[in-house]
C-alpha cells in the first residue's frame, strides 16, 4: 500500500467538490407525477374546451374512456418509475408490454365503441382532415416527456431508447384524456388513427429526443478546473 502513486490533481479536486445527495423517493416521484399530470390536462382542456356533445354521451363511456386513458398512463410510468422489490431500476421491460397493451386496448374498445349524439360531428369519410388532433396530442405531450426524462436523468444505466418510448406513451395517453374530453368528433376512424395513433407517434418522437435527458448525469454540477 505504501507504494501506491500519489493521486493525480483532477481526482483530488474532483473528490473535494463531492456533495452528498438525497435519494430518489420513488412513490413519491409517481404520485407526484399522476397529480401534475391530472392538473395538465385539467389545464388544457380549460383552453381547449370542454365538446359539445359531452352532455348527450352515455356516463358509462364518459367515465370509463377517461379512465382507461388515465390507466394507460399511470401502470406504465409507475412500472417505470418505481423499482420493484429489491431492485435499483424500474421494471423498463414490462412497462413497454404494458404499454403495448394498454395501446391496443384503448384502439379495439374506442373502435368497438364510439357513442354520438346530436352535436357530435362526422367528418363524413374523410378521415384525413381530423389530422389536427394527432398534432394537438403529440404537443401537449413534449412537455411532460422532457420533465420526465430530466427527472429519471441518470437513473437507468441501460435501455434508455425503450424507456424514452414508454414515456412518450404514457404521455400520450394524458393527450389522449385531453382529446376524449375536447373533440366531438365521433367517427371511429378517427379517433383509432389520431387519437389511440398520437401514442404510436409520440412513442416515436421520444425514442429520438427523450435520451439526451435521460442520458445526463444524476449530478449536474460541473467539475471545477483547479486554479494554478
Amino acid at each position: 500500500m505504501s507504494d501506491m502513486p500519489p493521486l493525480g490533481t483532477e481526482l483530488e479536486a474532483e473528490l473535494a467538490q463531492l456533495q452528498p445527495r438525497s435519494p430518489r423517493r420513488p412513490w413519491l416521484q409517481w404520485a407526484a407525477t399522476m397529480v401534475l399530470c391530472i392538473a395538465y390536462a385539467i389545464g388544457m382542456v380549460v383552453v381547449l374546451g370542454l365538446r359539445r356533445d359531452w352532455v348527450e354521451l352515455p356516463r358509462t363511456w364518459q367515465l370509463g374512456s377517461a379512465a382507461l386513458w388515465l390507466i394507460s398512463a399511470a401502470i406504465p410510468l409507475w412500472l417505470i418509475i418505481v423499482p420493484g422489490p429489491g431492485r435499483v431500476l424500474g421494471r423498463w421491460q414490462l412497462g413497454i408490454a404494458m404499454a403495448a397493451a394498454a395501446t391496443l386496448t384503448l384502439f379495439v374498445l374506442n373502435v368497438a365503441w364510439q357513442p354520438s349524439g346530436p352535436s357530435s360531428f362526422s367528418l363524413q369519410g374523410n378521415q384525413w382532415r381530423g389530422h389536427g388532433c394527432l398534432e394537438v396530442s403529440v404537443g401537449i405531450a413534449v412537455l411532460p416527456t422532457l420533465l420526465l426524462s430530466y427527472l429519471l436523468r441518470g437513473v437507468y444505466p441501460v435501455g434508455g431508447r425503450a424507456v424514452a418510448a414508454v414515456l412518450g406513451a404514457a404521455t400520450a395517453s394524458v393527450g389522449g384524456l385531453c382529446l376524449h374530453l375536447h373533440c366531438r368528433i365521433a367517427d371511429r376512424a378517427h379517433v383509432a388513427l389520431f387519437h389511440c395513433g398520437a401514442v404510436i407517434a409520440m412513442s416515436v418522437v421520444a425514442w429520438y429526443v427523450a435520451p439526451i435527458l435521460l442520458d445526463l448525469p444524476w449530478n449536474l454540477r460541473r467539475r471545477r478546473k483547479p486554479q494554478s
